[in-house]
């Protein structure tokens, strides 16, 4: 099944009702841009400017637990950006701490995320 604009805002949706996400101010997906990109260097790519964007990779996102994982991994960072976290891109104790509360409500690996 190719990976859509249509597709990753319903997965989207989807994580933003999970407990990790829930109370995090996440605008719903209709407020999220959403891009398909073939870049083979980055599984995804959450950028703020005007709007929030999310770009996942279809070169490296092949399997739907691939695809959610890279979703929530990029909505930490929203998570943290929303939150005003200057460092929003970075994979420091803020990202691991919700990493870890995502990884840990979904059965994944925090290493692998």
């Amino acid at each position: 099944m190719p990976l859509t604009p249509h597709r990753l805002a319903a997965a989207y949706d989807y994580l933003r009702t999970w407990p990790a996400f829930s109370r995090c101010g996440l605008p719903p997906a209709e407020q999220v841009e959403f891009h398909v990109t073939k870049t083979p260097r980055a599984y995804g790519h959450y950028t703020q400017r005007d709007d929030h964007a999310i770009h996942i990779s279809e070169s490296t996102n092949g399997l739907s637990d691939t695809i959610l994982r890279t979703v929530a991994h990029e909505m930490v960072h929203q998570v943290l950006r929303i939150k005003g976290d200057p460092k929003f891109w970075q994979h420091g104790a803020a990202f691991k701490s919700l990493g870890k509360r995502v990884c840990v409500s979904a059965g994944w690996d925090i290493k692998a995320f």
